[in-house]
C-alpha cells in the first residue's frame, strides 16, 4: 500500500496538465471510484462572482479584524443568517477574509489558517484552481518530508 500511494504523489507531483491527472486517477480504480462518488453526492456548482458582486463582499467583511459587519443597513436573508450560522457553528466565521483575498488574488502572509480558506476563494473564480484542504497539504507535507506549512 505504502508503495502504491508513493507511486501515485510521484505521478501527481510529475503531473504537468490536466490529462495528466486525469490518467493517474485512471490508473487507479479505488481512486477513479472515490471520485466518481463524490461527484455524484456533490454535483459541482458554478460560481460566477461579478466585479459588483466581490465589491458587496468587501462591504460585508472588516479588512483588519477579518469579521463580518453585522451593522448592515440591509438585513441578511434567511438564507445568508443560515450560512452564517453554519460558519460560527463550524468556528469559521472569521476565515471569510482569507475567501474573499482568493477571490481577488491578494496574498497574505499574516494568517495560519489563510492558505486554505484563499486557495478556496481563487477556486470560487478559476476552476483550474484545485480546492485544497489541511488533509491534503498534510499527506503532501509528509511525502516531500516538509514539517509544516502556514499562512
Amino acid at each position: 500500500m505504502l508503495k502504491s500511494m508513493t507511486q501515485t504523489f510521484d505521478a501527481v507531483i510529475h503531473s504537468r496538465s490536466i490529462a495528466d491527472l486525469e490518467n493517474v486517477v485512471n490508473a487507479n480504480p479505488k481512486i477513479a471510484q472515490s471520485i466518481r462518488e463524490f461527484e455524484e453526492k456533490y454535483p459541482k456548482a458554478s460560481f460566477d462572482l461579478s466585479p459588483s458582486e466581490v465589491e458587496e463582499l468587501f462591504k460585508s467583511v472588516d479588512r483588519v479584524s477579518h469579521r463580518i459587519k453585522f451593522d448592515r443597513t440591509q438585513a441578511f436573508s434567511p438564507f445568508e443568517k443560515l450560512l452564517l450560522a453554519v460558519l460560527w457553528k463550524n468556528g469559521h466565521i472569521d476565515r471569510i477574509q482569507s475567501i474573499v483575498d482568493g477571490i481577488v488574488e491578494c496574498e497574505r502572509e499574516d494568517t495560519g489558517y489563510g492558505v486554505i480558506f484563499r486557495q478556496f476563494g481563487r477556486s470560487l473564480i478559476n476552476e483550474s484552481e484545485p480546492i485544497v484542504d489541511q488533509h491534503t497539504i498534510r499527506a503532501y507535507c509528509n511525502f516531500v518530508d516538509l514539517p509544516n506549512i502556514s499562512g
